[in-house]
């Protein structure tokens, strides 16, 4: 009796750290949201994914083409796409600032996907904007299902401590005990 109730307690723990239905999903241009991105996949031993445009963006005109993007409203083709995104129960969501706020090909990676019922933990990088601004631009691409839990901005000045950072961050919201399915 003891040894099978040793063997559902270890089970139990064992589903409760699991986290195979999260998917670390982040754009980046400079390699700044790519290295905080690949801290929290080993953090959070989940899945990642770029998101990368099928026509990628050149540092020179990047400014340019993503206020065009914006303003004219384009849904950006991405290069490459999430198999199955039903699988996930949890995206934590990684971009740069771009003027003031997220880059478009994030508001065509949003539409690209149906997202209902899901939790998006959004992170962005940028040299001094928040993230504040972005996150109705993020809702305004979801269905009302889902929710926004935490979002966290990380400066560059910030980035030679982002791993203390980032542990708080989601040691705050318990990330890894998050996902109990």
């Amino acid at each position: 009796m003891l040894k099978k109730i040793f063997f559902i307690l270890l089970f139990f723990s064992l589903t409760l750290i699991s986290n195979d239905r999260i998917l670390v999903a982040y754009f980046s241009m400079t390699g700044n949201t790519k290295k905080i991105a690949n801290y929290i996949k080993n953090y959070t031993k989940s899945d990642i994914f770029e998101i990368v445009p099928l026509d990628k963006y050149n540092t020179s005109t990047m400014r340019e083409r993503n206020l065009k993007e914006r303003e004219n409203n384009i849904n950006i083709e991405l290069s490459s796409k999430i198999e199955n995104i039903n699988k996930y129960d949890i995206i934590i969501l990684g971009f740069p600032i771009w003027t003031y706020r997220v880059p478009q090909i994030i508001i065509s990676f949003l539409r690209d996907y149906d997202f209902s019922n899901k939790i998006i933990i959004p992170f962005s990088t940028s040299a001094f904007t928040d993230i504040e601004n972005s996150i109705e631009h993020i809702k305004n691409e979801l269905p009302s299902s889902v929710t926004i839990l935490s979002p966290k901005s990380f400066k560059y000045s910030d980035l030679d401590y982002y791993m203390l950072n980032v542990d708080k961050w989601l040691g705050d919201i318990d990330i890894v005990q998050k996902n109990i399915f």
